[in-house]
């Protein structure tokens, strides 16, 4: 008995969190800076904005990347800006990540604060002096991503 009721409540609390957590996988968006730059996904729960990014490095010299500490996530329907909190899997500039081939693949994550659940579209935004990044109209609507990706399909 004393098992069941365990699953119960944890089936309970698995439910909960998935409710209470939304992911967008390679969301739209207006523009972007770096053609070599891609979201691959956005995750947005009550307690914070995970933003998933990759970049393929096309240099056959060996590019590099780096992330600014001046970082802006905007809430475009308000005009509320919201500062990077953490950075996972690439270095803060100064210091750089320097890709050794053509081809090679690298993958980070921006966390900032939690967006309000309505938030419909956003801008990332890196605020530095050189090779800035910038996402631009970064559509979390889920209807509207879908209808977007069936228009390019039929396309």
């Amino acid at each position: 008995m004393k098992i069941r009721t365990l699953f119960v409540t944890l089936a309970i609390i698995l439910s909960y969190n998935a409710k209470s957590q939304k992911i967008i996988f390679s969301p739209n968006f207006g523009q972007k800076s770096h053609p070599t730059l891609n979201i691959d996904k956005i995750e947005l729960s009550k307690n914070q904005t995970i933003i998933h990014i990759s970049a393929i490095n096309k240099s056959p010299e060996g590019d590099w990347f780096c992330v600014d500490k001046k970082v802006e996530l905007i809430d475009l329907e308000n005009n509320k800006k919201y500062k990077i909190s953490e950075v996972r899997g690439i270095p803060r500039c100064p210091e750089q990540y320097k890709f050794t081939q053509v081809g090679e693949k690298m993958e980070f994550i921006l966390i900032f604060p939690p967006l309000p659940a309505e938030t419909k579209y956003i801008s990332i935004i890196e605020k530095c002096t050189n090779a800035c990044f910038r996402f631009e109209g970064v559509i979390l609507d889920e209807a509207l991503n879908e209808l977007i990706n069936e228009a390019y399909d039929a396309y």
